[in-house]
């Protein structure tokens, strides 16, 4: 468990007269919320010759290699216009979805707003370019909407093919807080701390040549205190916890139909948050310290890619939008040209290119584009263009429940020709399906699906300088368990999940704990008998979900509460013996 947050989980379980021995039990297939499983891996491709559209293909046309050996293409169709189209006979590959000729096939476009990162001007801004360019949808098409400020995810519509419906919608959320100007000032903040510092740098190298505190691992001076390295682990957890909201989103509105679409509004997620805040690799501070790229943003792609989700970032600063001019042609020089060479410019730029770098990295490897300054302002026409035209391919693969990533590559044969799609998939155990379901109701507050769990509160005890033990009794619905004949009787058998939030957005790893609850006759209706924990916890207010999850039947138990220790009993004092 993270330090910040200290929750811990300790386990008492009761026998209650059922015979109830508790042990661990063997990973099995997944699903999450409304029992989404997934089968098929589905692929939508783009193919090009010197940025042009690429038509007419057939199956045996491309080549699908997972992790290096080719496999065949099982569904094929496609895409022309936003239309399904067959050519000649194609009988040997099943049309993806089964879609008749000529069938209009529909796009779930799922807006994410960022409204944490985002600074109001900026995201308004983008939301009247949004508005006006959504008379684009097709009949077929259909838009949800949610925002996320920092610490909870809120749906503001649901599916919704009315554009007038949507349009007052987002005329709402610009009337929402947004949070991108204190995170400047937070960064502006390390700025001048850093800046005061670096006055020192010499003097501290000439009196401390030798201290290894002083020096990374090759030598070179580690210009980064205490309190730089707060800063840094602070904007980690920020991205952290955008990168768990947008995951999240995406696993709310996992089934719908049609080709999906999220469309991420960011307000600017570096890409390498030390990078991103000292602008150097000159200290020891970035030898695998902090994560970044793919380690960072690494769920929020996978989920994508599991769910058969193409992302288009859009950069919702749009530094220099209104210039025209990307922030990767501009140079010092170009700076200076344009009249915006003055100090703390290159180091906004440096951050920018930075930011721009996480866009590109999640649109490639979801098969999607980044929208980038002024194009941002053109993001969803943009978006539409690009997605009413393409290839359906699917396949089968052999699912084992590992955990593992595949790299999946799509070529087209012939000479010059580009393909652009998602480059892997996740083969997620069950375990980490339902842990993330779990994690992801912290934020959107509900887990889909799940059947209420009574779970109650009891008198926290101290447990240490500013925390406290909370015990949690949760009263098991056993006759809402799926139970099979085994030789002694009967048996079910099911996980507890528990998954904690704090004030700042943190969260812990969930512990998940395997059951096995036997029975010398099946439990009858209404019976149900309780269970104790204690949650580890610091004197402040947390959100807390706690899950049920039946291993047989894939059902989902559930209760979310709002926890503050110190509206509880008075603590009284844990005995250091125990």
């Amino acid at each position: 468990m993270r330090d910040f947050l200290s929750t811990a989980l300790s386990w008492t379980v009761l026998a209650c007269g059922l015979g109830l021995p508790l042990e661990a039990q063997d990973e099995r297939a997944s699903v999450f919320g409304e029992v989404v499983d997934v089968r098929v891996v589905n692929l939508e491709v783009v193919v090009t010759e010197k940025g042009i559209r690429v038509t007419g293909l057939r199956p045996d046309d491309f080549i699908l290699t997972v992790d290096g050996k080719e496999v065949a293409v099982e569904y094929f169709t496609e895409v022309l216009g936003g239309r399904a189209v067959l050519r000649g006979d194609e009988s040997e590959a099943l049309s993806l979805p089964a879609l008749a000729p000529g069938e209009a096939v529909g796009t779930s476009y799922l807006l994410f707003l960022d409204d944490y990162f985002s600074e109001p001007t900026h995201r308004d801004r983008l939301i009247d370019k949004l508005i006006a360019q959504l008379p684009l949808l097709n009949l077929e098409d259909r838009m949800a909407i949610v925002a996320w400020d920092g610490k909870r995810v809120e749906m503001l519509s649901t599916w919704s093919q009315s554009v007038a419906s949507l349009t007052r919608v987002l005329e709402r959320a610009k009337g929402r807080e947004a949070y991108g100007l204190q995170r400047r000032d937070e960064m502006r903040s390390f700025d001048l701390a850093r800046a005061i510092f670096e006055k020192d740098e010499a003097l501290l190298k000439e009196r401390f040549p030798d201290e290894v505190q002083l020096t990374g691992g090759d030598g070179s001076f580690d210009r980064l205190g205490i309190d730089e390295r707060q800063r840094i682990a602070l904007i980690t957890d920020q991205v952290k916890g955008a990168v768990l909201a947008a995951s999240t989103t995406l696993r709310s509105f996992a089934g719908p139909p049609g080709r999906r679409v999220f469309m991420l509004a960011s307000g600017g997620w570096p890409n390498d948050p030390a990078l991103w805040m000292t602008g150097d690799r000159t200290s020891a501070s970035f030898e695998g310290e902090y994560p970044w790229g793919e380690r960072l943003y690494g769920p929020l792609i996978e989920t994508a890619n599991r769910l058969s989700y193409t992302i288009y970032p859009i950069d919702v600063p749009g530094l220099f939008s209104l210039t025209g001019i990307g922030t990767a042609q501009i140079g010092t020089a170009g700076l200076a040209a344009a009249g915006l060479a003055e100090p703390g410019v290159q180091k906004r730029l440096d951050r920018n290119r930075d930011e721009d770098a996480t866009l590109d990295i999640i649109a490639r490897k979801t098969g999607g584009r980044p929208f980038l300054n002024a194009a941002s302002l053109e993001a969803f026409q943009r978006i539409v263009e690009d997605t009413r035209t393409y290839y359906w391919i699917g396949f089968t693969p052999d699912w084992q429940g590992d955990d593992t990533e595949h790299r999946v590559v799509v070529r087209a044969r012939g000479r010059g020709l580009d393909v652009r799609s998602r480059q892997s998939f996740s083969d997620l155990s069950r375990q980490s399906e339902v842990s993330m379901m779990v994690e992801s109701s912290l934020l959107f507050g509900s887990l889909p699906g799940a059947t209420p769990l009574v779970a109650m509160l009891g008198a926290p005890e101290r447990a240490g300088r500013g925390k406290v033990i909370v015990p949690l009794r949760i009263e098991v619905p056993v006759a809402e368990l799926t139970f099979l004949p085994v030789q002694d009787g009967w048996r079910a058998e099911m996980e507890l999940h528990v998954a904690v939030l704090n004030e700042q957005g943190k969260t812990a790893e969930i512990p998940v704990m395997p059951l096995t609850v036997q029975a010398r006759v099946p439990p009858r209706q209404g019976q149900s008998k309780a269970f104790y924990a204690t949650i580890k916890m610091r004197k402040r207010k947390h959100v807390v979900v706690v899950s049920l999850y039946d291993q047989l039947s894939g059902k989902i138990m559930s209760t979310r509460m709002d926890v503050d220790p110190r509206d509880l009993d008075p603590p009284k004092r844990r005995d250091q013996r125990e």
